[in-house]
């Protein structure tokens, strides 16, 4: 870690996903900001207000890890050296959370079939 002569310490952030999610809140706040004071934006609204609890629910509506993974490719494109690398595991990894979470779903299900076969 490196300090400034001031004591203040000079930190980055290396991980992509932190860099995402970093810049997202920026503009976030950035867009509540000029509706509160009433600027260009009066109109817009808040994007929970505007969707349904149904349409969430339904899963129409992409989450951030969803919304990160499908502009994968766009990133990727740009990215060279140890960046495209990084990112490369990443999707590993993400990949395999989706594997892990539907192999549990698949076994959800088959417990309930099982047990509507037992008592018979």
């Amino acid at each position: 870690m490196k300090y400034k002569k001031d004591g203040t310490l000079n930190k980055c952030s290396n991980r992509l996903l932190a860099k995402h999610d970093f810049q997202k809140k920026l503009t976030e706040k950035k867009l509540t900001e000029k509706h509160l004071d009433g600027g260009k934006h009066k109109n817009i609204s808040n994007r929970i207000d505007e969707e349904s609890k149904y349409r969430i629910i339904k899963g129409e509506i992409l989450n951030d890890l969803d919304e990160y993974k499908k502009k994968y490719k766009n990133r990727q494109s740009k990215r060279k050296g140890l960046g495209k690398l990084d990112s490369y595991c990443e999707k590993k990894v993400f990949d395999k959370f989706d594997y892990i979470y539907e192999f549990a779903e698949k076994l959800k299900n088959d417990e309930k079939a099982f047990k509507k076969k037992n008592k018979q």
